[in-house]
């Protein structure tokens, strides 16, 4: 009985020793047929991927 707590234990320290690691950043790139200077991905895509650097903390960063 007592040896099925110390397994319960263990299994849950593994489980906490690999669910802490932090994730890698993420470097993104979309592409698309129109141009990067073309007024969909300044005035609507780019604002976007801003805000989802700025929202994930820079885990998540978009480039055009």
């Amino acid at each position: 009985m007592l040896r099925k707590y110390y397994l319960m234990f263990g299994v849950m320290v593994a489980a906490l020793i690999t669910g802490i690691q932090p994730a890698p950043a993420k470097d993104l790139v979309y592409g698309a047929w129109i141009a990067a200077k073309h007024g969909v991905n300044q005035e609507g895509l780019l604002p976007y991927f801003k805000a989802v650097k700025k929202d994930t903390g820079g885990a998540v960063n978009w480039r055009l």
